[in-house]
């Protein structure tokens, strides 16, 4: 008897050139574009530990602006700083 991940394996192998696996890139935030020295260290590791993957940073501001022009007419009811 075939278990579920036996399947799930068999079925990717079988799959089709043209599914798309997860993109590799890890998002980070952060309020400023300014990582203070004590968190940078965070920052560095994810970075060491994932060599393939790419890294994007955002801080407030991007992330305002992303929800603005992704989501028109949203209103953002919370807002922590």
């Amino acid at each position: 008897m075939m278990v579920q991940s036996e399947l799930l394996q068999q079925r990717w192998r079988q799959a089709d050139d043209k599914v798309k696996l997860i993109p590799k890139i890890i998002h980070q935030t952060y309020k400023s574009n300014v990582v203070p020295q004590h968190l940078l260290w965070l920052v560095r590791t994810w970075r060491e530990f994932n060599p393939r993957y790419e890294i994007r940073f955002y801080d407030d501001a991007a992330c305002d602006t992303f929800v603005a022009t992704e989501f028109p007419g949203a209103c953002l009811c919370v807002s922590v700083r």
